[in-house]
Parts: structure tokens; C-alpha cells; sequence
């Protein structure tokens, strides 16, 4: 509707904004919304399925 605003999000990517014109005289209207790539760089990650390593070497030896 004239007056809202429209956001775009997505899951590696900025939010952008649209504000739709109050002096829209036509019922249809198009845009094309181009979105900008975040990245964002973490650190390194290690995950185990068990806590330590002797912890699945005693599940697997037994």
C-alpha cells in the first residue's frame, strides 16, 4: 500500500529498504532490488562428537 515500507532479507546479505511512493497512481508497480553481499569471516570451528578424543577411543576399543 501507498506509504509502507517494504525490507528485503536474506541470510548473507545486508537488509535493504523500499519506501513505496504516497503519489502512486497506477495499482501495479515494479522494482528490481538488487541485494549486496555481508560476509562476515569467523575463526575456525572444531566440533567432536564426543569430548575428547580418548573419550571415543575408549567407545571404539570396548
Amino acid at each position: 500500500m501507498k506509504g509502507d515500507t517494504i525490507d528485503f532479507q536474506y541470510v548473507g546479505f545486508k537488509t535493504s529498504s523500499y519506501l513505496i511512493p504516497d503519489s502512486l497512481d497506477e495499482q501495479h508497480y515494479s522494482i528490481i532490488q538488487v541485494l549486496v553481499r555481508d560476509t562476515i569471516n569467523l575463526k575456525e570451528a572444531v566440533v567432536y562428537p564426543w569430548p575428547t578424543k580418548e573419550n571415543l577411543n575408549a567407545l571404539l576399543l570396548h
